[in-house]
């Protein structure tokens, strides 16, 4: 007879808030964020002043769910997290003011998850927390009651019948085996962090992505002590420009042989112009973005 599977671990803020800072460094580590974009909190945790506890309240958020925000690090912008996945920021929201919140609040369905990007769900749990939002990605949302984390896709739409919560359309993960797998395909170079945040996928579609990987993976990719994250930085956003150039020239070719062909010689100037300034535009992006932090 199987035995059957062990019981998941209950949330712990304690073991929530280093999993997540981790997932951070290594979006660091990878090239894609620099090091200082990561906001950790201060000794004290983050100050009233930078995240309103009372707005907090007033959208429904319990006090589990407050103190673990009070103690995340945050970044210093929204960025894909994951593909198509942005990092959500409760630090510094500039929120409506009470009376307004209270107003707004009354006339939804409930959750506040049309009124600020809190929640895929129209009812959330006062348990519940998000820590990502997007329509084309995942919300990472995190139920503190159970200790387990909703993935959810917020480009499906969940029709439930009277009395069944939106969530369960999803399959929930423990909070260490979910970002357990996410560490696993970062490393593992499934999801490639790049501008854009590519993901490889089997076939080539993601023809950035394929060749940023090869890139990482010859500059001593995952070996920390031995990558050469410059050099990496410096070949990778040149290989990437050869993808988007190989896209371009097919395109500008097209255009400028009908323009040949229309016998209008300032429009294929202008086309052959174009394919100049975009691959210098691009030569500079990816470099010059990775250093700014993403």
């Amino acid at each position: 007879m199987t035995p059957p599977p062990p019981p998941l671990p209950l949330y712990n803020q304690s073991t929530l808030t280093p999993l997540l800072t981790h997932h951070y460094t290594t979006l660091s580590q990878i090239c894609y964020i620099t090091p200082s974009s990561i906001l950790l909190p201060p000794p004290t945790d983050w100050p009233s002043t930078r995240l309103s506890t009372p707005s907090l309240r007033l959208i429904g958020r319990n006090e589990t769910v407050i103190s673990l925000l009070q103690h995340i690090p945050y970044l210093d912008k929204e960025y894909q997290v994951w593909p198509e996945t942005e990092h959500l920021k409760y630090l510094d929201w500039k929120w409506d003011d009470a009376d307004t919140i209270t107003k707004r609040m009354a006339q939804e369905r409930g959750g506040g998850g049309d009124i600020y990007p809190f929640s895929p769900f129209s009812s959330p749990l006062a348990s519940m927390v998000t820590l990502t939002h997007e329509w084309g990605g995942v919300w990472w949302v995190i139920d503190t009651d159970t200790g387990l984390v909703w993935p959810s896709e917020s480009q499906w739409s969940v029709h439930t019948g009277e009395g069944e919560m939106e969530w369960m359309w999803y399959v929930p993960v423990g909070i260490e085996a979910f970002f357990d797998n996410v560490w696993r395909r970062l490393v593992g170079l499934e999801v490639v962090p790049m501008r854009g945040f590519g993901r490889e996928r089997k076939g080539g579609e993601e023809e950035e992505g394929v060749a940023v990987k090869k890139i990482f993976l010859k500059c001593g990719w995952p070996d920390l002590s031995n990558f050469r994250r410059e050099e990496c930085i410096k070949l990778a956003g040149e290989a990437r420009l050869r993808v988007v150039e190989g896209w371009e020239v097919r395109w500008l070719e097209g255009d400028i042989k009908e323009a040949e062909e229309r016998g209008d010689g300032e429009d294929r100037e202008r086309l052959v112009e174009r394919g100049e300034v975009v691959r210098r535009e691009f030569a500079r992006e990816w470099v010059r973005g990775v250093r700014r932090g993403g």
